[in-house]
């Protein structure tokens, strides 16, 4: 279980990276009026958000992050899609999402690194 587990954080960290590209591509596609597309990868980002968050539920004891720490941005951010607020759903995932996940990403990395030895 313990490598499965470290195995699985290993892929989360990796896998941050692309939630970084979707939330880009995100807000860059409502600035630009693509908004289909930007709601389509709206999509596979939360998806992504939420197979991270049953990682890190799943593996709690090997790493030190709350999971739920970005329960209310996600309320925050179903509110905005439901409201068609392409503006507010941006900021979220600009400055809440991104910075949360990069934060995590970087526990991850040293937490889970000291396993792998």
């Amino acid at each position: 279980m313990k490598k499965q587990s470290i195995e699985a954080l290993n892929t989360a960290v990796e896998y941050m990276d692309n939630i970084f590209i979707g939330i880009e591509q995100i807000t860059n596609g409502y600035i630009s009026g693509e908004e289909a597309n930007a709601n389509n990868t709206m999509l596979l980002l939360i998806d992504g958000l939420d197979w991270i968050n049953k990682v890190l539920v799943l593996t709690k004891e090997f790493h030190s992050i709350n999971s739920n720490e970005l329960n209310e941005v996600y309320y925050e951010i179903f509110e905005a899609v439901e409201n068609n607020d392409t503006v507010l759903i941006s900021d979220l995932l600009d400055y809440e999402i991104k910075p949360k996940i990069q934060e995590w990403q970087e526990i991850l990395k040293k937490e889970v690194g000291q396993y792998v030895s």
